[in-house]
């Protein structure tokens, strides 16, 4: 049985014998549970550190309409990043369930199947869990908050920008060395694999260029032709970005300068994502 399954099970049993009075505590008990199970899991989480750009990095491809123009971007906040999307299990044990279409691929597979508005609630849920602030106040018909920026010391998603530039390939010829990097149409067999047993990208990243496409903080937005630092995105609008390869993408499409967006309920089975942390604030 699962963990979050046991849990629900132990309440369930307990209140119907002890009534009002002891479901109030049992409730506390499951939490504090809870929270240790997510502690744990996450203690299992690796963690990138991504050195900032030295000023900058160039960001887009002359190649598609969507990733033009090219533009010179400059990020000022240091941040990590788990070097996997997040897993089924990660996943299951923060939210209580699990979306994904491959549930049988496994708790070290990616998940998939998840809305925009699920990745922004399960970066609360686990900050909540880790003792550490949430990044978002959640409103209705998708409207979330974001007042600290780049200031949240919890985890949150990346922007764009943060994205494409911890996504660099380890290599300028992607396509020489795509099998050995990504899942993609070409290899996967039809469906995800287990995360990171394909080659790491130049910062000791997994499956940026597939298993499945990340989700990422940004409103869609043309992209600048200016010099732009720490860009955030779009201010209004319910459709947001992702980005990378995935298992059933043809390979022209599996570079790290791709670029799609769905409304904030929008999930497919080819779609995940990985959260980042500021770090080097003032706590």
């Amino acid at each position: 049985m699962k963990l979050y399954q046991m849990y629900r099970k132990s309440f369930c049993i307990v209140t119907s014998l002890c009534g009002f009075a002891c479901t109030e505590v049992r409730t506390v008990i499951v939490e504090e549970e809870l929270t240790h199970a997510v502690q744990q899991a996450v203690l299992n989480v690796q963690k990138v550190s991504i050195p900032l750009p030295e000023p900058d990095f160039q960001m887009g491809n002359h190649g598609l309409i969507d990733e033009r123009p090219v533009h010179t971007v400059i990020l000022t906040q240091t941040f990590q990043t788990m070097k996997t999307e997040v897993t089924q299990g990660l996943y299951e044990i923060v939210m209580g369930d699990n979306p994904s279409f491959f549930d049988g691929c496994g708790p070290e597979c990616p998940v998939e199947k998840v809305r925009w508005i699920d990745a922004v609630t399960f970066s609360n849920r686990l900050n909540e869990a880790l003792g550490l602030e949430p990044c978002y106040i959640i409103g209705t018909n998708g409207h979330v908050q974001w007042p600290l920026g780049k200031l949240c010391a919890g985890w949150r998603l990346p922007t764009e920008a943060e994205w494409e530039w911890m996504a660099q390939p380890s290599t300028l010829d992607e396509r020489q060395l795509l099998d050995d990097v990504a899942w993609y149409k070409g290899n996967s067999s039809h469906r995800t694999h287990t995360v990171c047993k394909k080659s790491e990208n130049s910062f000791g990243l997994c499956d940026t260029l597939g298993n499945v496409q990340e989700w990422v903080w940004d409103i869609v937005e043309k992209y600048p032709t200016e010099s732009v630092q720490d860009p955030m995105g779009g201010v209004e609008g319910s459709h947001h970005i992702y980005r990378g390869g995935a298992w059933n993408r043809y390979s022209e499409n599996v570079v790290h300068t791709k670029r799609k967006d769905g409304s904030y309920i929008f999930r497919n089975n080819d779609l995940g994502f990985r959260l980042v942390q500021s770090v080097g604030l003032d706590q």
